[in-house]
């Protein structure tokens, strides 16, 4: 679930004028959507162009402030930044950044989120790009939901360099992290492991069909 900062946080970037264009993303969108059922330390608000992410940045710390929130950069880059809000002893990281998108965004009461298969298919590519375990447990809801084969169509349709093999390889990433780092019971946890050995089985299988 998403926390009463977050919360506040989305409802006054969705206040200001111009930036309707950046769209709920990630874990937090997910969340909304009611496909994950987790708390998330990240939100993503994600535009269509560097230059969206670029004129919304200063327009957005402002308003933060203006809000009694305490703002700080922690990364910026051309179409990107990172804002670290706090607010009474709680923080997040505040996430700007520009993606193509393959739909357009829902209108939800707290703004514009990414529809479940946008989402989908950049949670593959996440997993494509880093393989983190949150990225596993999120993808192994989404297969749930949308198949395996349906998932990866979709990570192709957003993103022309999602390459199959290289999905298979970063697949077996899952065993080289901790334990610790899954926030999963035991049962949980093995589940998801024989999981991501069958999806590396299927997509093994269909490529050598």
């Amino acid at each position: 679930m998403l926390s009463p900062l977050q919360r506040k946080v989305l409802e006054i970037v969705r206040s200001i004028e111009g930036t309707e264009g950046l769209a709920l993303a990630g874990g937090g969108g997910l969340i909304v959507q009611g496909v994950v059922d987790r708390e998330t330390e990240d939100l993503d608000l994600f535009g269509t162009s560097p230059g969206e992410v670029n004129r919304g940045l200063p327009v957005i710390e402002k308003a933060l402030r203006g809000h009694g929130l305490a703002v700080e950069r922690d990364r910026i880059a051309d179409g990107f930044a990172r804002l670290v809000v706090s607010s009474e002893g709680e923080t997040t990281n505040l996430d700007l950044a520009w993606d193509p998108r393959i739909l357009p965004p829902e209108q939800t009461a707290i703004g514009p989120v990414l529809q479940e298969e946008e989402l989908a298919a950049g949670k593959m590519l996440a997993l494509f790009g880093r393989a983190l375990p949150r990225d596993f447990i999120d993808v192994s809801r989404l297969v749930d939901r949308f198949g395996l084969e349906r998932l990866c169509e979709l990570a192709a349709e957003r993103d022309a360099g999602f390459d199959r093999d290289v999905f298979v390889e970063m697949l077996s990433h899952f065993r080289r992290w901790p334990r610790a780092d899954f926030d999963l019971v035991d049962s949980e946890y093995e589940r998801l492991g024989q999981q991501v050995e069958d999806w590396r089985e299927q997509l093994r299988g269909r490529h050598s069909e």
